[in-house]
């Protein structure tokens, strides 16, 4: 009879103690639901807050789950997440800068926000997280944004010192940002044209480039260039 109640009392301790784990993992940070221990470390800065005071933060990702798409997790003087649909394939890169000369540090990142649309589409953005009193204030600016300015800054057809006679070219399908360590956003979009030359159909391919600037908690892009594939 003692063994009996013994291994009872020791089986509900350590369903009390599942149970008492399972709510301290399970978070919930500006109405979006994680697991603590799914945490995914992406990168550790030191920086200095809108006091001026010394703070540490940490930022980890957290898959998709049955609460949320997957986001990103700052683990600082103030908790947040952002819901950006992070999987393991497409997690964000991360870099602290001062992108507006403002004398304060952003925290930048560039992740894919849409693939669902098989292996030929894929679209990225870029996010500024500005701070302020309140923690960090998101800014975006999409692939949309980007083809925009593309368009309105580039003929694709007046260059025919690259295409050539092509009989279509076909872009805005593919988009990718890079943040540079020392401050640099470059946006990248992917084109192909179809040419004839000698009865044969020739594909080129090769993407458009372009400086991304933040200032004012707007984005511009500049400095826009074709580049062939080799």
């Amino acid at each position: 009879m003692r063994k009996i109640l013994s291994l009872a009392l020791v089986t509900c301790m350590v369903l009390s103690c599942m149970l008492l784990t399972g709510c301290e993992d399970k978070t919930v940070v500006n109405g979006l639901t994680f697991f603590k221990s799914e945490l995914i470390s992406l990168a550790e800065f030191t920086d200095k807050n809108v006091k001026g005071e010394t703070e540490d933060i940490k930022i980890y990702a957290f898959l998709d789950n049955e609460f949320n798409s997957g986001g990103i997790y700052i683990d600082a003087d103030k908790k947040q997440a952002f819901d950006w649909g992070v999987t393991e394939e497409t997690l964000p890169q991360l870099v602290m800068f001062d992108y507006d000369k403002d004398g304060m540090n952003e925290i930048g990142a560039s992740f894919v926000y849409d693939q669902n649309m098989g292996d030929g589409f894929k679209y990225s953005q870029v996010d500024i997280l500005e701070k302020s009193e309140d923690g960090y204030v998101e800014q975006t600016y999409s692939s949309d944004e980007f083809l925009e300015a593309i368009d309105a800054n580039i003929s694709l057809k007046e260059h025919t010192d690259i295409f050539g006679d092509a009989e279509s070219i076909s872009y805005g399908e593919i988009f990718d940002f890079d943040l540079t360590k020392d401050g640099k956003i470059i946006g990248r979009m992917k084109y192909s044209a179809v040419c004839k030359k000698d009865d044969k159909t020739e594909e080129i391919t090769g993407e458009i480039t372009a400086n991304i600037t933040y200032a004012s908690r707007m984005f511009t892009a500049a400095d826009f260039e074709i580049v062939p594939d080799k």
